[in-house]
């Protein structure tokens, strides 16, 4: 029954009914309102998701830019919107907590109409007389998100994913800038003060430098995961974990890149 159900979804988007389109959306959107891609330590963290006329699916979160859980996957035809780097940094930067408005300016940008958004019923309210808004009950949210799809570095860095797959695993290991002679393990304390710290502009109820300030805080963060994930990529016990910390990495770097292009004025910074 299942197999049949499946089959005859996959039969309805072959033919153009971006009524399927949506369906896939809708639990895409369930996914992420699950573990992993909620962060553990997070305030009001939320993923927008969204179709485009045309079936395209859209995917934002509320934190940073290029921005995505450690463990998450995103399906292949899914679109991170902050992850657009045809959008310059710094309007994606404005972006910053207002996910289901980061779905509006990727459409505008690109000249597309979003056909509906999905999420909460609390997550959409503000937008239900504007667009079509599917709404998530209690019931559609997996116990487990986890999906099959890309990885982080994948989704907002391709070119480099697929330069660290022609790495073998024989010669993985001179990807890696030389070890430190004296070579100690972060400080795992020192992580989740700098998490928190990216957290803290984002529960200002007053002023108007929470998302630069977020994305500043970010920088930081982002620098320190690069150290975590270089040490785990020097002490890795097999080549798949070393992989792994190799892709986060260079992930990391490239949030880094991101979050700093966005905030310098020389290049427009974020105007709140």
């Amino acid at each position: 029954m299942a197999a049949a159900a499946k089959a005859g979804l996959l039969q309805r988007k072959s033919a153009g009914n971006t009524d399927a389109d949506i369906e896939i959306a809708r639990r895409i959107s369930a996914a992420l309102h699950a573990p992993p891609s909620i962060p553990a330590a997070s305030y009001q963290f939320t993923w927008a998701v969204g179709v485009t006329s045309e079936g395209q699916i859209l995917a934002a979160n509320s934190y940073g830019i290029g921005y995505i859980p450690d463990g998450v996957k995103l399906p292949g035809q899914v679109t991170l919107v902050s992850a657009d780097e045809a959008i310059p940094p710094a309007e994606r930067g404005r972006w910053v907590n207002v996910p289901f408005l980061a779905l509006q300016g990727w459409a505008q940008f690109h000249g597309k109409t979003l056909r509906a958004i999905i999420g909460t019923p609390d997550e959409v309210k503000p937008y239900k007389s504007s667009m079509h808004a599917e709404e998530l009950a209690p019931d559609d949210i997996p116990a487990d998100g986890t999906m099959q799809g890309r990885s982080r570095l994948q989704v907002i860095a391709p070119e480099a994913a697929a330069r660290l797959e022609e790495w073998s695993d024989v010669t993985l290991y001179e990807a890696l800038p030389p070890r430190p002679v004296q070579d100690a393990p972060p400080d795992a304390k020192q992580t989740m003060k700098l998490w928190v710290e990216t957290i803290k502009p984002l529960l200002r109820t007053t002023g108007t430098n929470g998302p630069i300030d977020h994305l500043i805080k970010l920088i930081a963060y982002a620098d320190h995961m690069q150290s975590i994930e270089l040490y785990k990529a020097y002490t890795a016990p097999h080549v798949a974990a070393q992989r792994e910390a190799m892709s986060d990495w260079i992930y990391w770097q490239h949030v880094s890149s991101i979050c700093q292009d966005a905030t310098n004025p020389v290049l427009g910074s974020v105007q709140v």
